[in-house]
């Protein structure tokens, strides 16, 4: 008798998980029987996971991480694991915490640098942000760039950001009574200011 059961959670699915179970019984044999899990999850500096196997035959427990260290104009960069593929170094400055869309996990660092890996080369590839996670002090101008990569080759990709306080202004004039959208606003000697 074998049962499985498995699924994924969180943001673009960062965590995966499994169990299952394993009985044998047979005439005149001793039966087997196991129990197994796994979960993985895909974080911003990488991928990192466990396995547990427990049956009356053995006991098994193991841990994995893998990841990359990407060094670039900005600094060093942790991110998800690369290989022979291209990857996108992207800068978005004032964004961190915010995710990266396809990014197995990515998260731009509080330098304003993530690594996305995995582009496909020759190919057009979107690389974006997800502002959900912004800042309430920094507004995305571009959150997603298009990129064609050679094969191995790293990509810069900057996204332009503005940071600041955002300010609501309500605005009367002498009477009391709010300016109408367009107004003109001058200062003290009647010289426009916007």
């Amino acid at each position: 008798l074998q049962t499985n059961a498995s699924g994924s959670r969180g943001p673009q699915n960062s965590l995966s998980y499994g169990i299952g179970t394993t009985a044998n019984k047979a005439t005149g044999v001793s039966s087997n029987y196991s129990f197994n899990g796994n979960a993985n999850y895909n974080a911003a500096a990488g991928q990192f996971g466990s396995t547990l196997s427990i049956g009356n035959q053995s006991r098994q427990l193991s841990f994995s991480a893998n990841g990359s260290l990407v060094g670039h104009p900005g600094g060093v960069t942790a991110g998800p694991a690369l290989g022979d593929l291209p990857f996108a170094i992207v800068n978005a400055p004032g964004a961190g915490g915010a995710r990266l869309m396809n990014g197995y996990g990515a998260k731009i660092n509080s330098q304003g640098y993530a690594i996305v890996p995995s582009l496909t080369p020759y190919r057009k590839n979107a690389v974006s942000v997800d502002s959900k996670g912004l800042p309430d002090t920094v507004d995305i101008l571009e959150n997603e760039q298009v990129v064609i990569p050679r094969m191995g080759a790293a990509i810069p990709v900057t996204m332009k950001t503005i940071a600041g306080k955002p300010v609501l202004l309500i605005v009367r004039n002498p009477d009391k009574h709010y300016l109408p959208i367009g107004s003109r606003i001058v200062d003290g000697n009647g010289r426009e200011l916007g």
